[in-house]
């Protein structure tokens, strides 16, 4: 607003052009900040020099600058908004797939359901079940035991069970199994005659033992008689040491 210079503001400088103001010289007063300027100062400043001033004049960088922030501020409800629907939607959507799993109506519980359904093969479709094969037997309740279930496995030609009770020793003095096992082929039985046990410690035991063997060469039959000790381990089981010799009946002939 136009006012005349008191006395007092005479001589104060125009902010504008710094030039003292003259007394009774016509001014503008800014009714914002109440700062004094030369009425030309003023007009050609376009308003107030004072920085910040709601009069002072709007330069163009901060004309952009305010409908920018403006917008910027303006668009975050925008954004809130549009994340509250994305979340109502991610609610709604698993509201629905647990709905529709427990109704039974979900795809993945009708292909699980299909999936389970039991094939019913045809009546000619007759399952092959493998029947187990029955364990060799080892009576270990006792040397004596241990030594008849021996010769009753050797007797069923069980050779292989018969050989994996014997001792490493035992298996390297009879040489490999195919060899141990050519001195059986002609065997037909085995049979204990005498059996007494000669000494214990622990779960191993000593036994002396007599057999009768029949053995079958070119149709002609042969009766021999052995007797020899053995030591048997019960724990593993095992035979740990055997040794025989014939003390009766017929010698084979050579190449029997």
């Amino acid at each position: 607003m136009k006012v005349s210079v008191a006395s007092e503001a005479a001589g104060r400088p125009c902010p504008y052009c710094r030039a003292g103001l003259e007394p009774g010289a016509q001014a503008e007063k800014c009714d914002a900040c109440n700062t004094l300027h030369h009425e030309d100062c003023w007009d050609e400043n376009g308003g107030c020099t004072t920085y910040g001033c709601a009069n002072a004049p709007k330069r163009a960088g901060e004309e952009r600058a305010t409908p920018q922030g403006g917008n910027r501020w303006m668009s975050r409800p925008l954004v809130l908004a549009g994340l509250a629907c994305l979340v109502l939607l991610l609610i709604s959507a698993s509201t629905f797939a647990i709905i529709s799993v427990l109704s039974g109506d979900s795809p993945v519980a009708d292909e699980e359901s299909e999936s389970s359904t039991p094939t019913v093969s045809s009546a000619s479709e007759e399952p092959t079940v493998a029947e187990p094969k029955p364990e060799p037997s080892f009576d270990t309740s006792s040397g004596k035991a241990f030594v008849r279930s021996y010769y009753e496995l050797l007797n069923k030609r069980k050779f292989a069970d018969v050989w994996d009770v014997l001792s490493s020793a035992e298996q390297a003095e009879a040489g490999s199994y195919p060899e141990w096992r050519s001195g059986y082929e002609r065997t037909s039985s085995t049979d204990v005659t005498e059996l007494t046990t000669t000494g214990r410690m622990g779960d191993v035991e000593s036994l002396s033992v007599s057999i009768a063997a029949t053995a079958d060469c070119s149709g002609e039959v042969y009766e021999q008689s052995f007797a020899g000790s053995w030591t048997v381990d019960l724990e593993k089981p095992e035979v740990v040491s055997a040794s025989f010799e014939q003390i009766g009946g017929d010698a084979l002939p050579d190449g029997c």
